[in-house]
């Protein structure tokens, strides 16, 4: 597997990811580590999801490790899974601008993403892959696992 060098767009929603840590390492167990992990396309949620992973979390009051931010009709909402639903979701396609270097991949149905240089775009989340770009531009698609940030897969 290659470590990911091209800049890679990650944080859709912009959060505020330490003050987001710090608010799920109060419901926490103590001592328990939380880190932002990336956004996910899950396909239950046409909407991009933000994930992070506790590494303790209370199991008492039903939490989980993965943690789910995610927007919906009624605003942000929070839900979690254990690893099984994230490794599912892990590996997703994805395509790198030759020209700018862009990593870039969908995070949910119906939510595109362009590349810095806009000669490319994708589209699909977990539901399809569609790739469109400008005539002449010179592109690689790619599977990438979204828990570690590396290629495991370049055609």
């Amino acid at each position: 597997m290659k470590r990911l060098k091209a800049k890679f767009k990650q944080n859709y929603y912009q959060i505020d990811i330490p003050k987001t840590i710090e608010w799920l390492k109060s419901t926490a167990m103590p001592g328990s580590t939380v880190k932002y992990i990336n956004d996910f396309p899950l396909d239950e949620k046409a909407s991009p999801t933000a994930v992070f992973y506790v590494s303790k979390p209370n199991r008492a009051i039903g939490h989980m490790n993965y943690v789910h931010l995610f927007n919906s009709q009624y605003g942000m909402l929070v839900s979690g899974s254990d690893a099984d639903v994230i490794e599912k979701h892990a590996e997703v396609s994805a395509a790198r601008c030759l020209e700018c270097r862009d990593v870039v991949y969908s995070k949910g149905r119906h939510h595109v993403e362009t590349c810095t240089c806009g000669n490319i775009n994708v589209d699909g989340g977990d539901a399809y892959f569609k790739l469109s770009c400008r005539p002449g531009s010179k592109y690689r698609t790619l599977k990438i696992n979204l828990l570690t940030n590396k290629i495991t897969k370049c055609q």
